[in-house]
């Protein structure tokens, strides 16, 4: 799969807004949110599920972890902990 039909496999996002705009930031989020469970279905569907992510409840700041070589190797991961 090309990164052209990967991308138009996930939900656009549409709504412009920061974590100031009240409202209008918790409908950018739901996009956010809904693009990157697509994006992690694709990814689990093609056997290519290789991270992993989370946020704070305002979705104001994420953290991930990349799981390479079979789970056996994680990096960016601030806790250390190993791919789940």
């Amino acid at each position: 799969m090309d990164l052209r039909e990967t991308v138009g496999r996930i939900p656009l996002l549409s709504t412009n807004a920061t974590p100031r705009d009240g409202d209008l930031w918790i409908a950018r989020l739901k996009e956010e949110y809904k693009a990157l469970i697509q994006f992690v279905k694709n990814n689990k569907d093609s056997d290519n599920d290789w991270f992993t992510l989370s946020s704070n409840k305002l979705g104001t700041k994420y953290g991930h972890t990349l799981c390479f070589l079979c789970g056996q190797f994680s990096e960016f991961n601030p806790s250390g902990n190993h791919c789940p």
